[in-house]
């Protein structure tokens, strides 16, 4: 581009405009490939069957039995389950409120959410009492990122002041365990355990997708997203549909490009995680990326805040409690171990590290960290 249409702001924004336009010219419905979008028609796996039993004999009884899935990311817990309730929701057997944890953590403001209205100044009891008079009839709560809920009031209070069936979605298979027994016989859940898909569950997932948001595919183009998808990223299929759009919109099948989009799909799909994340999570991320033994990250993560704050603004004790946040927010793993007298944890990173080291520079290189 020469130097004189540079800087001719009508020239620039109109051949920008004609190639973006040229490039999505192979999207037939953009809203496939947004990864909040539930479709008409979605790959049914073996365990939405007996999801449905449970929901449709809820339905049918008025009887609620409470469910815990257990899956990794992107295995199609949300999906399923949201399919199956906007089905019962359209033929108006049901209705239920979908609420993510990752958002509202604790039970005031899941409470809050079902109320459907802010709930600031009141009491606990009095954002309960607005909720439970939302749930009429066969109302079903959702709670997604279980694993990230800071307390478990709700679990215990409604199942016995509501007839709403609980439906629990969470990446860690442990963390029902975790629970106090007052909450485990509130809920006495079925257990439910997606696996990750497998190569022919991932090219039926993303030739579905390829066939409701593209005009064309290449089939042969598809089986190598899903046999990457499942060697590299997991089985993560939002990974896949994210990067199905990149190679799609450009209608480039080659390997190379399709390598290329999955990287930046892996990427795009975990940054949105870690941009969602305040300043102190991603500073004690850095500060465990420099040093994997929680205990002596704590020194790193010490001189940090006083470069950056002036003063320590998390205190020990808070840091444990976030880096134990961190963990059932699917980001690491920690392993408990023995150092002398002494116990410590050591992390290991469930998602790459280097997608850390650039929120925290794009954060803090600035400001001298």
């Amino acid at each position: 581009m020469s130097e004189e249409i540079k800087n001719d702001p009508y020239s620039v924004f109109t051949s920008k405009l004609k190639k973006n336009k040229d490039i999505l010219e192979n999207i037939k419905d953009k809203n496939v490939f947004d990864l909040n979008y539930i479709p008409e028609k979605i790959y049914m796996r073996k365990e939405a069957e007996e999801i449905a039993d449970i929901i449709t004999e809820y339905v049918a009884s008025g009887l609620p039995t409470n469910i815990v899935v257990y899956g990794n990311k992107g295995s199609g817990k949300t999906s399923t389950v949201l399919s199956l309730l906007n089905v019962g929701k359209k033929l108006g057997e049901l209705d239920y409120t979908y609420i993510r944890a990752t958002e509202y953590p604790t039970s005031f403001k899941m409470f809050g959410a079902i109320a459907g209205k802010p709930m600031h100044g009141y009491f606990l009891s009095e954002v309960a009492k607005e909720a439970f008079a939302k749930i009429t009839g066969r109302h079903i709560v959702i709670i997604d990122d279980a694993n990230a809920m800071k307390d478990d009031i709700i679990l215990r209070v409604l199942p016995n002041e509501t007839k709403a069936q609980i439906i629990l979605l969470t990446q860690k298979a442990s963390w029902f365990n975790s629970l106090k027994d007052d909450a485990k016989e509130s809920l006495s859940p079925v257990h439910i355990y997606f696996n990750q898909y497998d190569v022919l569950q991932l090219k039926t997932i993303l030739t579905m997708r390829a066939e409701m948001g593209l005009k064309s595919y290449s089939e042969d183009g598809i089986s190598m997203i899903a046999t990457l998808l499942y060697n590299n990223y997991g089985s993560d299929a939002r990974v896949g549909i994210k990067a199905l759009y990149h190679v799609g919109k450009n209608n480039d099948w080659s390997e190379e490009f399709i390598k290329m989009s999955l990287e930046r799909a892996y990427k795009e799909v975990n940054s949105y995680i870690l941009g969602s994340l305040d300043d102190k999570k991603v500073l004690i991320l850095y500060a465990l990326l420099l040093e994997n033994n929680t205990n002596k990250a704590y020194a790193i993560l010490e001189d940090y805040m006083k470069k950056l704050y002036g003063m320590p603004v998390v205190k020990r004790s808070q840091y444990f409690n976030i880096v134990h946040e961190l963990s059932n927010l699917g980001l690491i793993d920690t392993i408990k171990k023995q150092e002398d007298k002494y116990y410590t944890l050591e992390v290991q990173f469930l998602i790459d590290p280097k997608l850390i080291t650039e929120e925290f520079k794009k954060r803090f290189e600035s400001e001298g960290g």
